[in-house]
C-alpha cells in the first residue's frame, strides 16, 4: 500500500490521518489478470505509516515513531525496505531511516524476494537490495523477479528475461502473469490463455473457457457462460461452473457469488460463510475483507465478524492492525481487538 501527499492531510499538526493512498503505477498499462499485488500482510515490518505536518512517517503498531515524517510518500516496508519519496525523487530507506538506495528514480515498487522494479527517465527496470539493475530500464513495464525470471513489456508484448537481461522466454503474449509458487505462469496469445512453465512449455491449456485466472491455493477460477468454477493443476474441474462469480482460493476457503450475494465455501463446497454478503475478498491472515450494504468489515475462518461492516473501506490489515476508511479521507489503524493506533509525540 502506498501514500502520498496530493491530497493533504488536515493542517493541525497532531494529525494523524492518512492521506489517501496512492495506486502503484509500475506498469502504464493493464496488468494481467493473474497479477496481483502484495497481499496484506505479507513481506512487510510491523512499521506503519502516518501523516504530520503535512509529511509522511514511520509507527510501530504502539504509537512509537520509529521514523521522523518527512517524506512526500511512502510504501510499506517488504523485504526489510521502504520506497519514499523526497525532492520529488524516489529511493529506498531500512528501518531506521537510513537511506540505503539513493533517491534517483521517477517510480520505485516494492521488494518482493530480493528485487524491486523501477522506472528511470521513460523506461522501468528491476534493481536489487544494492540499487544495481538486474534488469535495465529500456522496458515499458517490468516486474520483480520469480523464479529467476522478470517478466517484461516491450513493444506491447509480454515476455520474460534473465538477471543478465538475456531473453528466456520470448516476446509473445499480448497478456501475462508473474510465475507462481509452482513456477506456472498465465498467459494470454492471439485471446487464448495458457499456462507456461518457466522454460516456456505450456502445461496447462485453458482456451476452453471464456475467461480464467490465475492458481492460487492449486485452484484457478475459470468461466464459462457466465458461470464460474474452479479448476485444479491436471485441469479437472474441482468445483463446478455452478457460481455468479468467484475469487481466489485463499487458507481453504473459497469466496462466491449465489443468487445475488457472496458467501465462502470450502473445496467440498460446503457453505463455511453464509451468503450474506455483496462484496468480498480472499482471506488473508486468518481474515477476509466482507462488504455489506456498501459498508466493509472482517471476518475470522469462522464467519465470525472481527470488524463489523461499519467502514467505507479497510485498505489494508495485518497480523496486529487494520487500515480503515470513512468518509472519503478520515483514515487511521486500529488494534484487531478495535483500538485507535494514535503516534506518539516523541520519536523512540
Amino acid at each position: 500500500m502506498r501514500y502520498s501527499l496530493e491530497k493533504p492531510c488536515d493542517e493541525n499538526p497532531n494529525d494523524y490521518l492518512l492521506p489517501l493512498p496512492r495506486i502503484p503505477t509500475m506498469d502504464p498499462s493493464k496488468l494481467s489478470t493473474g497479477s496481483v499485488p502484495l497481499s496484506p500482510g505479507k513481506s512487510m515490518s510491523n512499521l506503519l505509516i502516518f501523516c504530520r505536518d503535512n509529511r509522511l512517517g514511520y509507527m510501530d503498531v504502539c504509537g512509537n515513531v520509529r521514523i521522523a515524517p518527512k517524506y512526500e510518500a511512502a510504501d510499506l516496508f517488504s523485504d526489510g525496505l521502504a520506497a519514499v519519496k523526497d525532492c520529488g525523487a524516489w529511493g529506498y530507506i531500512n528501518s531506521v531511516g537510513e537511506t540505503v538506495i539513493p533517491f534517483r528514480y521517477k517510480e520505485a515498487g516494492p521488494f518482493d524476494g530480493g528485487t524491486a522494479a523501477v522506472r528511470c527517465g521513460n523506461g522501468y527496470g528491476v534493481i536489487d537490495q544494492r540499487g544495481q539493475f538486474l534488469v535495465p530500464p529500456v522496458y515499458e513495464s517490468a516486474a520483480p523477479f520469480s523464479h529467476g525470471l522478470s517478466l517484461v513489456l516491450l513493444h506491447d508484448k509480454y515476455g520474460y528475461v534473465t538477471a543478465e537481461n538475456k531473453v528466456a522466454i520470448p516476446f509473445l503474449y499480448d497478456d501475462s502473469s508473474g510465475f507462481d509458487e509452482k513456477g506456472w505462469a498465465l498467459v494470454e496469445r492471439r485471446g487464448i490463455r495458457q499456462f507456461i512453465d518457466t522454460a516456456g512449455r505450456v502445461v496447462l491449456d485453458v482456451g476452453g473457457y471464456d475467461a480464467a485466472d490465475a492458481f492460487f491455493d492449486d485452484l484457478a477460477i475459470v468461466a464459462a457462460d457466465g458461470k464460474y468454477g474452479y479448476v485444479d493443476r491436471t485441469g479437472r474441474m474441482a468445483i463446478p461452473l455452478v457460481y455468479d462469480g468467484a475469487c481466489p482460493a485463499a487458507q481453504g476457503l473459497l469466496g462466491v457469488k449465489r443468487d445475488g450475494h457472496w458467501g465462502f465455501v470450502d473445496e467440498n463446497r460446503k457453505t463455511v460463510v453464509a451468503f450474506r454478503y455483496d462484496d468480498v475478498a480472499p482471506f488473508e491472515c486468518g481474515m477476509a475483507r466482507v462488504c455489506r450494504r456498501d459498508l466493509w468489515g472482517l471476518i475470522d475462518l469462522a464467519g465470525r465478524e472481527v470488524l463489523p461492516c461499519e467502514y467505507e473501506d479497510i485498505a489494508d490489515y495485518g497480523e496486529d492492525y487494520i487500515h480503515v476508511i470513512e468518509n472519503g479521507s478520515n483514515q487511521f489503524y486500529l488494534t484487531r481487538s478495535g483500538e485507535k493506533i494514535v503516534p506518539k509525540t516523541q520519536q523512540n
